[in-house]
């Protein structure tokens, strides 16, 4: 895809004089007419599909088409490069921004109206003295759009800077990510959205500072106009505990997905186990036998390197991606019809569930059964339920890619693994040997191959010398690529959701500190307010312990009404993370109760602070001050 780097582009020569067999692992690229889309041509291509029987009938015996069921599939080039699982993914973490940033503003807008409290006074004067409307909203918004100016800068500042990190531990597999970069639009972005919020504080500061001369006499302030304001900075505060829920419960459910990812059973033992690609010249290479001769003794000088403990060769290793199917076709039992599938076809040298550390129930072949042809094969748990559902898969015979009598016999079942990622089902698959018996043929010729070796105390940069050297002395034309540890390619396959749950784990942690500021500054300005009424209180004889009871009752108001908003929230907008997550409901009760309890906990601590200062207030000094 146009996304990947490419280095060197070779001509695809297909041999037409050679046998059609059944195997799909390639896939074409189209430009439609006008007016035609990818829906329309998977139409038109159907009955295309169900005609290659009769064209081929040697790759498609016994109606193989309509009994494996297969077909074609067809997709936009932007939903392959893209998807409707990236494309959720980003617009989700765009979600997440947001919220932030209105947690942010709902902060800043309790700090402007405590200000515009402060300013009624001086307001008042400027309305006494002429000020016009007109006037005071300039002075306001003027004064809104310094800061927001300010602020707007080291946002363009930091935002470089953040963004190169982010860029650097994006996934491999996120799309076009080397073309992300901070310009101009970002810029503008950035500023447009801090004016706009300048503009607004602004606002917010002269429509609370209002035009009461009443403010110029001393107290002058109502009772329920203070009680409005009080009213309006915690519901402010309540809208920012129910946006930091629906943060921390997406981060919650993303957090569960990925811990039952890490618990699927992975079929085969990672610890201690490297890989790399080594590729043979075709050239030097066109035969069988002079291929599986090199892959034994490239296995027996591995294994005799210090601290190897055994070293194979595969087609394909796990969790790399499924890459279309092969036709296979089963014996069956008495007179029922033969079994068919198109499945995922490899092939192995001896030794390779020993080192890849994958169970096998019957036996495992050897490099005799390779040389004597003797057809051995092993085939995965899951295709033996496919193929011989309710019957013993062992002494069944199987046949690849074309017509005739199964000449490969299934000596063992192998543990499932998986090929497309652990959250796809497990892989149906093949394990054909290296080489091909007479007249069954299965796919290519095994020249391009994972080496898979087994050492505990070795790195796969430390093998990568060693394996060079030893394949340097067995030919100088081969090269190695792609070394990495089978841990590496674990977490290579979990990397888009342990990505976004990272970045949604950033943003719903500064909503939960932006929340506990909020909070503890509202608390903190009305046991501010109210100092003298906590005086009285204590006066007449109110206990320490009574009023700061009080304090933290209102305090836990904001935030138990911030919950329950927060849940209905959640439960109706985490609906958008289910195709990111795995064995997890949107709606799962226990991180529903699990937040809840953490914004609860971190509500009485942010409480703790003001309710131990309100109840330490000396009444004399505050009927004094009075």
């Amino acid at each position: 895809l146009p996304d990947q780097r490419v280095d060197l582009w070779l001509p695809d020569h297909i041999d037409p004089a050679m046998a059609a067999i059944n195997n799909h692992t390639r896939s074409a690229v189209a430009l439609l007419r006008a007016g035609y889309s990818a829906a329309d041509l998977e139409r038109e291509l159907a009955p295309l599909v169900v005609r290659m029987e009769e064209a081929f009938p040697s790759a498609y015996p016994n109606h193989w088409i309509q009994e494996s069921g297969f077909s074609t599939r067809v997709t936009s080039l932007r939903d392959e490069v893209v998807g409707a699982t990236i494309t959720r993914a980003l617009w989700i973490l765009f979600a997440a921004v947001a919220i932030v940033l209105l947690i942010a503003a709902a902060n800043v807008a309790n700090l402007f109206i405590v200000r515009a409290d402060a300013r009624r006074r001086e307001v008042a004067v400027r309305t006494a003295l002429g000020a016009g409307r007109g006037q005071l909203a300039f002075h306001h918004v003027s004064e809104g759009l310094v800061v927001a100016s300010i602020a707007g800068a080291l946002a363009v500042t930091m935002s470089v800077t953040a963004l190169r990190l982010v860029a650097a531990m994006a996934p491999s597999g996120l799309p076009r990510v080397a073309e992300v970069g901070f310009g101009w639009a970002g810029v503008a972005f950035i500023l447009t959205t801090a004016l706009a919020a300048g503009v607004m504080m602004g606002l917010i500061t002269l429509l609370y500072s209002g035009r009461d001369l009443s403010a110029l006499r001393d107290g002058g302030r109502g009772l329920t106009l203070s009680r409005q304001r009080v009213a309006v900075r915690g519901g402010l505060v309540v809208g920012q505990v129910a946006l930091a829920l629906v943060l921390l419960a997406g981060a919650a459910l993303m957090f569960r997905s990925f811990q039952n990812l890490r618990n699927v059973r992975l079929g085969f033992a990672p610890e201690g186990v490297s890989t790399m690609v080594i590729a043979l010249p075709a050239a030097h290479y066109q035969d069988y036998e002079r291929t599986s001769t090199f892959y034994q003794e490239l296995q027996l000088r591995l294994a005799a390197v210090p601290g190897v403990t055994s070293a194979s060769v595969t087609s394909r290793i796990p969790l790399t991606g499924k890459e279309g199917c092969t036709g296979v076709i089963g014996s069956s039992s008495g007179t029922g019809k033969r079994p068919e599938a198109c499945v995922t076809n490899l092939q192995n040298a001896p030794g390779y569930f020993e080192t890849i550390g994958t169970s096998v129930r019957g036996r495992i072949p050897t490099w005799a059964d390779l040389h004597q042809q003797t057809g051995a094969v092993i085939v995965t748990k899951t295709l033996a339920a496919l193929l011989w559902p309710g019957e013993e898969a062992i002494g069944k015979r199987i046949r690849c890619c074309q017509s005739g009598p199964e000449q490969y016999t299934v000596v063992g079942v192998a543990e499932d693994v998986h090929d497309a990622g652990l959250d796809a089902t497990p892989m149906q698959g093949v394990y054909f040997p290296l080489a091909p018996i007479a007249g069954a043929p299965i796919q290519n010729s095994p020249l391009y191959m994972h080496l898979v070796i087994r050492a505990p105390t070795m790195t796969a940069a430390t093998l990568t010398p060693i394996v060079q050297r030893i394949l340097s002395a067995l030919d100088p034309d081969i090269p190695i690529t792609d070394p990495e540890s089978m841990q590496h390619v674990i977490s290579r396959s979990m990397a888009k959701r342990t990505f976004t749950m990272m970045l949604l784990a950033v943003a719903a942690s500064m909503a939960l500190l932006l929340s506990a500021v909020g909070l503890y500054g509202v608390i903190s300005y009305v046991v501010g307010q109210r100092r003298n009424e906590i005086g009285v209180r204590m006066a007449l004889g109110a206990r320490a312990s009574d009023v700061a009871r009080m304090v933290m009752r209102q305090s836990l108001g904001y935030v138990v009404g911030g919950v329950v908003i927060g849940v209905v929230v959640a439960v109706a907008s985490t609906r958008v993370l289910r195709s990111l997550l795995f064995e997890v409901s949107p709606s799962d009760p226990l991180v529903l109760v699990v937040v809840s309890a953490l914004l609860l906990l971190l509500g009485a601590l942010a409480s703790f602070a003001p309710a131990r200062r309100a109840s330490k207030v000396n009444p004399i000094d505050t009927l004094r001050a009075g």
